[in-house]
C-alpha cells in the first residue's frame, strides 16, 4: 500500500507541475505587450483649416433668432388634424 500512496504523490506531483507550466505559457501568451507603430514626423500634416463641426447644437449660429416653432398656421392645421381624426374615429364607432 505504501507503494501505491508514493505513486500516487509523483503523479499528483508531476500534474500539478505540468499544470504551473501550462499556466505560465498561458500568461506569457495573454500578456504580450501590444506593439503600437510609431509614425515618422515628415509624415504629420499640419491643419490650414479648421475642423469640420458636424454636431448641430455646436456649429456657431449666423442667424439672428431661430424661427418659431409654434405659429398660428400650425395651431390650426394640428387642431384641423385632430378634429377630422376623432369624426373619423367617432362615425367609425358607430358603423361598427
Amino acid at each position: 500500500m505504501d507503494g501505491d500512496d508514493s505513486s500516487n504523490k509523483v503523479d499528483s506531483q508531476s500534474q500539478i507541475q505540468k499544470q504551473k507550466k501550462a499556466l505560465e505559457k498561458a500568461k506569457s501568451v495573454v500578456q504580450r505587450p501590444v506593439v503600437q507603430k510609431a509614425v515618422p514626423p515628415d509624415h504629420i500634416t499640419p491643419q490650414t483649416q479648421p475642423t469640420f463641426i458636424t454636431y448641430p447644437e455646436f456649429a456657431p449660429t449666423n442667424s439672428q433668432s431661430p424661427k418659431t416653432l409654434l405659429t398660428l398656421h400650425r395651431l390650426l392645421l394640428v387642431l384641423y388634424l385632430c378634429a377630422g381624426t376623432t369624426t373619423a374615429v367617432y362615425a367609425v364607432s358607430k358603423v361598427l
